[in-house]
C-alpha cells in the first residue's frame, strides 16, 4: 500500500505530464492551444505572441527548449532563455 506522502507524489507527477502534451498537429491539443512546430508542445496564443515579442519560442519546461538548441536555456514565464 502507499504512503499518503507516495501517493501525492505520484499524483503530481501524474498531473505535471498531462500540462506538458507533445503534438504533431493542431489537433492533438485541447481547449483552443495550438501545437508549436519548433517545439512540438501545445501553447495557447497568447502564449505563442508573447514569446514572439521576446524573439523566442514556446516551453514548458527546461528540456522544450533543450530539443531545439544545443547549448543550456531554461524555461522562464512559458518561454525558453539562455541562462545567463
Amino acid at each position: 500500500m502507499l504512503s499518503p506522502r507516495s501517493f501525492y507524489f505520484l499524483l503530481l507527477i501524474f498531473i505535471a505530464g498531462e500540462n506538458a502534451k507533445d503534438c504533431r498537429y493542431h489537433t492533438d491539443c485541447d481547449s483552443g492551444e495550438l501545437c508549436v512546430d519548433e517545439m512540438n508542445i501545445c501553447a495557447s496564443q497568447t502564449q505563442i505572441n508573447l514569446c514572439k515579442q521576446r524573439n523566442t519560442v514556446p516551453c514548458n519546461v527546461a528540456s522544450d527548449c533543450r530539443r531545439k538548441w544545443n547549448y543550456e536555456k531554461t524555461c522562464r514565464r512559458k518561454c525558453c532563455f539562455d541562462l545567463i
